[in-house]
């Protein structure tokens, strides 16, 4: 047994210098992208306030009494005499009770733009009109994924972010080895766990990648693991499987419903009703958003969020019979399989938003702190070359 100890420690600084190399050379490869990533998502947790601020929070709440029977007949054709280039009525979001808010009505051009008009749900008057598109918060989504409008590059993107994360979850482990104390106590914790004043040059940088790197190490494997799931079809099979749940065949063409028609498949008493049935569903609702449907359609579907947004257990589907506003389907989270239960919850623990603000503020912490360990880990790694060649050159 000691033998076998005696050789296992003769090892060691070989195993710890091949899991140095490792750790930088995955830095070093894929820094750039991981940096990127980790910005971006730590400004991402945060998208709903970045669009408020960039096109107004005006925009988004305004002043009135509760909205109790939403008149979205009216809401709808208030935003179509304010833009009068509206042919197509494709959702409809809000108000977000009991917080005042406005409404969202997606919409569509005879071109074929799509747009976003927001209206005050108590005046029914048009506040103004968005396409995302356009906004940076839909560029800053575009960089994290690695998304354009383009379905091949799209692919490619999702492909090329699971790689990356998977080479952050490899980083993530050699760095955890890397990280952990040889000798346990007080002072060799503190050393690497946090940060220390006086520092310079490499020993700073050294301090800084290890604190960072402890705090942020175990919200990171969260949110990296359920990005593989997000980006990865085995990654998310795998999870169906290990929930004992069906594993859902691949969507392999949607539905093209013609939107232009949309607008005028309902009439304005039709909508008013179908939307008080929705409404009196869950009296404690937050926010109802409805999709407008298709000629072929026989039934109206609703989206019901009692939470925040964030909390996929507070959300259920409702379909109204559009001939008589009966229920026809009632689909609570609870009726999804297992394994679409934990895919769904793991989009949202992905951005923290599945424990509110506090969830998504550690969320975006890590994030950023992911970002810091790749410029303290390249600048670590640089030291560590220019070392090397000096000593060459000696």
């Amino acid at each position: 047994m000691n033998d076998t100890r005696s050789a296992f420690y003769r090892r060691l600084p070989f195993v710890r210098k091949l899991w140095l190399n490792l750790h930088q050379w995955l830095g070093l490869t894929a820094g750039v992208a991981l940096a990127l990533i980790g910005l971006t998502g730590s400004l991402l947790v945060f998208s709903v306030p970045m669009l408020k601020i960039e096109l107004g929070s005006s925009r988004f709440a305004v002043d009135g009494p509760q909205v109790l029977s939403p008149a979205v007949d009216e809401w709808i054709a208030n935003a179509k005499r304010t833009f009068n280039d509206i042919s197509a009525i494709d959702y409809i979001v809000g108000p977000s009770l009991p917080h005042d808010s406005t409404v969202r009505i997606g919409v569509q051009t005879a071109g074929g733009e799509s747009f976003w008009v927001n209206v005050d749900p108590y005046s029914g008057r048009a506040l103004g009109r968005y396409i995302w598109a356009d906004t940076y918060t839909a560029y800053i989504y575009g960089l994290h994924g690695a998304l354009t409008t383009s379905v091949s590059w799209r692919a490619f993107g999702r492909g090329l972010v699971g790689w990356i994360g998977l080479g952050m979850m490899i980083s993530m482990a050699t760095g955890l080895y890397l990280w952990w104390p040889r000798n346990w106590s007080a002072n060799s914790l503190k050393t690497v766990t946090l940060f220390r004043s006086g520092l310079e040059g490499r020993a700073r940088e050294f301090n800084w990648h290890n604190a960072i790197g402890f705090w942020s190490c175990a919200p990171l494997i969260v949110i990296v693991t359920c990005s593989l799931v997000m980006s990865y079809s085995w990654a998310n099979n795998l999870v169906f499987r290990l929930s004992g749940s069906p594993v859902p065949a691949p969507n392999a063409s949607a539905r093209q419903a013609d939107r232009n028609e949309r607008a005028g498949t309902l009439d304005a008493n039709e909508l008013n009703f179908l939307s008080a049935r929705a409404e009196n569903k869950i009296p404690g609702w937050r926010t109802i958003s409805f999709r407008m449907p298709a000629p072929s359609d026989q039934n109206a579907s609703f989206t019901i969020d009692a939470g925040d947004g964030g909390r996929p257990d507070k959300r259920a589907r409702l379909l109204l019979r559009r001939s008589s506003g009966e229920e026809a389907r009632w689909e609570p989270f609870s009726t999804n399989s297992r394994g679409r239960r934990w895919r769904i919850w793991m989009r949202f623990t992905h951005t923290g938003e599945v424990a509110g603000p506090p969830g998504q503020a550690v969320a975006g912490v890590a994030s950023l702190g992911g970002a810091f360990l790749v410029c303290t880990g390249i600048s670590l790694a640089l030291r560590r070359f220019f070392a090397w060649r000096g000593r060459a050159k000696s």
